[in-house]
């Protein structure tokens, strides 16, 4: 005999049940998404709350710096300044300890391994898109021009890159190597 088997088809109290069963499974699904709907308004509504707040902190302090601006009759280029020095010094603190605990040495020029601290300006005075200051393992940077431009340079050396679309002024600050560590001879020693 030729033909195909059909599927047997469901009488309409098994139509009835399958559906029942379909329309709890729809209201336990949707009891689940009520509840996740709920902690997620509550968790963006705290989020919303801790953000406003920390709007008003900002908001409060500007207008005290402001007022101690005023009162002390500080010079704001002055007050810009002595935050970069801080700024430096903080950096320079954190990137001696990082050097002391990675087991980093001071090198003379730039080599493919090298770590290099570097800062950088940009062309447009009003808003410059430099680099403060910035910490990394050349070779990991991932930019070939930057890696061109400073391989065989000394402290202090200046070099013109774009990065990112902007021309950049890099002044190498400082260059770090790992320390090779010499494997120890294991034959024994006699005595």
């Amino acid at each position: 005999m030729n033909g195909f088997r059909q599927q047997p088809q469901e009488s309409k109290k098994e139509k009835i049940k399958s559906l029942e069963i379909e329309v709890q499974n729809a209201q336990a699904a949707t009891r689940v998404a009520q509840v996740l709907v709920r902690q997620l308004i509550d968790t963006t509504a705290k989020n919303t709350d801790q953000i406003r707040n920390l709007v008003q902190i900002v908001n409060e302090l500007q207008y005290k710096v402001l007022a101690f601006q005023r009162l002390l009759n500080i010079d704001l280029k002055d007050a810009a300044s002595i935050a970069d020095e801080l700024r430096v010094k903080d950096f320079n603190e954190a990137s001696d300890n990082e050097d002391k605990q990675k087991n980093y040495d001071l090198a003379s020029t730039v080599e493919q391994d090298s770590i290099v601290i570097i800062t950088s300006t940009t062309p447009n005075a009003e808003k410059d898109a430099g680099i403060f200051r910035s910490k990394f393992k050349l070779a990991d940077c991932g930019l070939p021009s930057l890696i061109d431009a400073l391989t065989g340079k000394a402290v202090g050396d200046i070099v013109e890159v774009e990065l990112n679309g902007v021309m950049h002024q890099v002044v190498l600050l400082g260059i770090r190597k790992p320390v090779e560590v010499k494997e120890q001879d294991a034959s024994p020693v006699l005595q």
